[in-house]
């Protein structure tokens, strides 16, 4: 699971050396800011993008669900289906 992470910090290169350091499968660098007044603009911005996109993971995550217990039942279906084709085979 990757973690959201706004940076701040009033030195732009250690924005970019931290975003480099932190930007990978376990951080995910959403947005930087130079000082604190941009820093609450962007956490405001980001919040309800962040949770839009945990709702769409929950909602992908439950179709995701549902298509492989649809699958599941299919292969039992079709697995009965088998069975009873070779009963009836000479």
């Amino acid at each position: 699971m990757q973690h959201s992470v706004l940076i701040v910090d009033d030195h732009a290169l250690i924005r970019e050396g931290v975003t480099s350091l932190l930007d990978s499968e376990q951080f995910k660098v959403i947005g930087e800011a130079g000082d604190g007044d941009v820093a609450i603009e962007k956490y405001n911005e980001l919040k309800n993008q962040v949770k839009k996109m945990e709702d769409d993971q929950k909602r992908t995550k439950r179709m995701q669900e549902q298509f492989n217990q649809d699958i599941e039942e299919l292969g039992e279906e079709a697995d009965s289906l088998v069975e009873e084709i070779e009963k009836w085979q000479i």
